[in-house]
C-alpha cells in the first residue's frame, strides 16, 4: 500500500523564468520537464519574462501549462525595461554577452504576490525530480541560495573577488522574497551595475557575497560534470571552495536540476550538436507540443569549430584540459576590459 502522505496536496511552487524567441524552445521544454515531474504539487505559478517570445508559440505554452494544472503569469520585459531603476543599468559589453539577463534580478517589481521563495531558473535546464524539497531548505540570514559554479577557479580575482571566496553559478536562484524586498536588493543590484559594470552571475557573486546559501550541488547539476567523472573533475580544476567528491558523485546519482549550458558553441536543441545533454533534451522535448518543430543549423566561430575536432579526436583528460584553459582565458580577457 502506498504511503498516505505521497496523495497530501504539496506546497506552491513559485518559479520565474526568463526568455526571448532565441531560448523559447528551450523554455518550453524546461517547464514540461518541471511540470511532469512535479505532479503531486497542485499549485505551480510560472512567472514568465518575456522579452520578445513569439506570440503563437506563448499562446501554444499557456494551453500546455494549464493542460498540466500549472498556471502562467507572463511579464513583458518592457515593464521591467521602463522601470527607473533598470533604466540606469548599464549595458555589458565584454565577451559573456547577454542582452537582457539580469532582468531576473528585478523580478520584485512587476510580482507582488506575497510568497516566501521564488526559484529562477534557466532556460537551458531540464529538471528531473520533485522541486517541493528545495523550497523548505533552511537559508538561514542569506538572500539568496545557489549551487557553486563548476568552471570558474581562481580567476574569480580578475571578477574581484578573494581568491577564499566561494563562486556561484547563476542559473538557479532560490531568492527569500522578504529578505530580498526588506534589503532593498533590487536598489543594490542597479548601483552596483552603474558603479562597476558586470555580467549579472559576477554582480551577483560580488555584491551579495556574504549573503548567498551554498544549496546542494543536485539542484544545479552542471555540464562539466556529465563529461567527465567526479576524480577526473577534482584533478583537473582542483577546487578549494567546491562540493566534496561524495557530494559530486551523490549529485550525479540524484541530479534533480540539469544545467546543460551552451558547449563548444552549441545547445543541444541546435541540428548537427554533440552535446553531452542532447539524450535528456530530447527526452522531454519529444514530448511537448512544439516537437515537430526542425532544428536549425546555427553558427558557430572557428574557435568553437577547431573544440569540436578536438572534442572527437582527443582523449578526454587532454581535451579537458584545454577546455579548463580556453574557459579561464575568456573570463580573464573578459574581465580585463572592465
Amino acid at each position: 500500500m502506498r504511503n498516505i502522505r505521497e496523495y497530501k496536496k504539496k506546497e506552491a511552487l513559485n518559479i520565474l523564468y526568463q526568455s526571448d524567441q532565441n531560448t523559447q524552445v528551450a523554455l518550453g521544454t524546461s517547464i514540461a520537464s518541471l511540470l511532469l515531474n512535479n505532479r503531486l504539487c497542485n499549485d505551480i505559478n510560472i512567472y514568465l519574462i518575456d522579452d520578445g517570445i513569439d506570440s503563437f508559440f506563448c499562446s501554444q505554452l499557456t494551453k500546455y501549462i494549464e493542460s498540466l494544472h500549472g498556471k502562467l503569469v507572463v511579464i513583458p520585459s518592457d515593464i521591467l525595461l521602463k522601470n527607473k531603476l533598470v533604466k540606469n543599468f548599464a549595458c555589458y559589453k565584454g565577451e559573456r554577452k547577454n542582452k537582457h539577463s539580469y532582468l531576473k534580478l528585478f523580478w520584485d517589481i512587476a510580482i507582488v504576490n506575497n510568497m516566501d521563495k521564488l526559484l529562477y531558473i534557466d532556460c537551458d535546464t531540464i529538471i528531473k525530480d520533485d522541486l517541493t524539497e528545495l523550497f523548505t531548505f533552511d537559508m538561514g540570514d542569506n538572500y539568496i541560495g545557489m549551487v557553486l559554479d563548476a568552471l570558474i577557479t581562481d580567476e574569480i580575482q580578475y571578477i574581484g573577488l578573494d581568491s577564499t571566496k566561494p563562486y556561484f553559478n547563476s542559473g538557479v536562484i532560490l531568492f527569500d522574497c522578504k529578505k530580498w524586498i526588506e534589503n532593498k536588493c533590487s536598489k543594490r543590484t542597479a548601483f552596483h551595475k552603474i558603479q562597476y559594470g558586470t555580467v549579472d552571475q559576477d554582480l551577483i557573486n560580488v555584491e551579495f557575497k556574504d549573503k548567498i546559501a551554498i544549496l546542494p550541488m543536485k539542484y544545479n547539476y552542471q555540464l562539466i560534470h556529465k563529461i567527465v567523472n567526479s576524480q577526473e573533475y577534482r584533478k583537473e580544476f582542483q577546487r578549494e571552495n567546491y562540493y566534496t567528491q561524495k557530494e559530486i558523485e551523490s549529485a550525479e546519482k540524484n541530479a534533480c536540476i540539469i544545467h546543460f549550458l551552451k558547449f563548444i558553441g552549441q545547445n543541444p536543441w541546435d541540428k548537427g550538436n554533440l552535446h553531452p545533454c542532447r539524450y535528456i533534451f530530447e527526452e522531454y522535448f519529444e514530448q511537448t507540443p512544439w516537437k515537430a518543430l526542425k532544428k536549425s543549423r546555427q553558427k558557430i566561430k572557428s574557435m568553437y569549430i577547431i573544440e569540436k575536432i578536438l572534442y572527437i579526436i582527443l582523449p578526454k583528460r587532454l581535451f579537458i584540459r584545454i577546455y579548463h584553459i580556453a574557459h579561464k582565458q575568456m573570463i580573464i580577457k573578459s574581465n580585463k576590459k572592465l
